[in-house]
């Protein structure tokens, strides 16, 4: 008496022998093979699960025909090989959100974003020093998962310095700029040309300088301001030109006259030729005097 076997599987591999009759009693034994990139998963018969034995990837298991019998297998995918990845973040920012493990020549992006106060400092990668891609604030790297991993991604403390002035002269520093914690910054003071540094403020209260130069400890945020004032020892000198009716026909002011000159109300020395070219466009003919105003 001659009984069926219908063999069937899934995508991923073969079986052999295929479907076909068998005389009773007869034990026909199945091979299946997975094709490349998938392996075996499971044999049933007439739906109950068999035991096999793995021959070199293959499974090897045996059917009985004492009747109709139906075989299926199947096949799946081989998984990826997993690895680990293991990402400590220090104080003052984030990163992305990320996975426990990756499968093998995985690559993860990690971005990491500073908080407020904080600027990216380092990223290591199985304690390496790795090279980052600045995009704004956030650093932006990327790790092959080939084997565990282990990354450390750190954050540093800042604090912002502000500078502003009163009078006339310069800074040399921006005015507005982010520094690292405890980082000492030197500002140098310039004042303009008859003008000194009357004082130095720092967060409101007097501080000391020297050298031209004033140096700041960055162990909080920061306001400086410079105030310069005219120098003592120098005036100006402003000169009225009038018609004999009081009149003010023109002004000139000459910056920085030392004071070891003295004060008069009326000022020698300027001649109508001096007169004539500061007047020239303006054809004015009338009789002059100079008067000499101070104004310290």
């Amino acid at each position: 008496e001659l009984f069926q076997l219908t063999v069937t599987k899934n995508e991923g591999g073969n079986v052999r022998p295929a479907s076909g009759e068998h005389v009773d009693g007869t034990t026909v034994y199945l091979e299946a093979t997975p094709s490349d990139g998938y392996l075996f998963v499971s044999a049933t018969v007439d739906g109950t699960p068999v035991a096999v034995t793995m021959e070199g990837g293959k499974a090897l298991f045996s059917v009985v025909m004492d009747g109709d019998h139906s075989v299926h297998v199947t096949f799946g995918p081989v998984p990826p090989v997993m690895y680990d990845l293991d990402v400590t973040v220090g104080t003052g920012g984030s990163i992305n959100e990320l996975q426990d493990s990756y499968g093998s020549g995985t690559e993860v992006t990690i971005i990491a974003t500073p908080g407020v106060g904080y600027r990216f400092l380092s990223a290591t990668v199985d304690g390496t020093p790795v090279d980052v891609t600045m995009d704004d604030r956030d650093a932006v790297f990327t790790v092959v998962m080939s084997k565990d991993r282990t990354v450390d991604v750190r954050f540093q403390k800042t604090y912002i310095l502000t500078v502003g002035k009163e009078g006339q002269g310069s800074v040399g520093h921006l005015e507005t700029s982010e520094h690292d914690s405890g980082t000492g910054v030197t500002i140098s003071l310039d004042p303009a040309e008859h003008w000194v540094v009357a004082s130095v403020t720092v967060n409101g209260q007097p501080a000391a300088f020297a050298g031209g130069s004033v140096t700041v400890v960055m162990d909080s945020d920061k306001e400086v301001t410079y105030v310069y004032s005219r120098n003592p020892l120098y005036f100006d000198l402003i000169v009225n030109y009038v018609d004999e009716d009081g009149n003010v026909l023109d002004t000139a002011r000459l910056y920085g006259w030392p004071e070891e000159i003295g004060r008069s109300e009326t000022l020698l020395g300027v001649t109508t030729e001096e007169y004539a070219y500061k007047t020239a466009k303006r054809t004015i003919s009338v009789q002059l005097e100079k008067l000499a105003t101070w104004d310290k």
